[in-house]
């Protein structure tokens, strides 16, 4: 399963509508690659889930490739591209 979304509204009711379900949830993005091509940018993380829904636990293993673009008040995320990888009930 992935999302590809892009523009800010739109990536944020998918970060809404995906973590809404969850009563407690903790997050760490790692080993990021970043390349800058001038006033644009590519961007590639693993992403690290856990959270509970009150009755369960769960882990989710992910990859994150985002796009950014540098304007004049500094870099923002332009485009937002989850791969969704290993889920795994704790």
């Amino acid at each position: 399963m992935s999302a590809d979304v892009a523009g800010i509204d739109n990536i944020i009711e998918l970060l809404t509508t995906a973590t809404a379900p969850g009563d407690l949830a903790m997050h760490s993005f790692t080993n990021p690659i970043i390349d800058i091509d001038g006033d644009t940018a590519t961007g590639n993380w693993l992403l690290w889930v856990a959270g509970t829904d009150g009755d369960s636990g769960t882990e989710v293993f992910q990859s994150e490739d985002l796009t950014y673009t540098r304007t004049a008040d500094g870099w923002r995320i332009k485009s937002l591209n989850l791969q969704f990888g290993a889920l795994r009930n704790i």
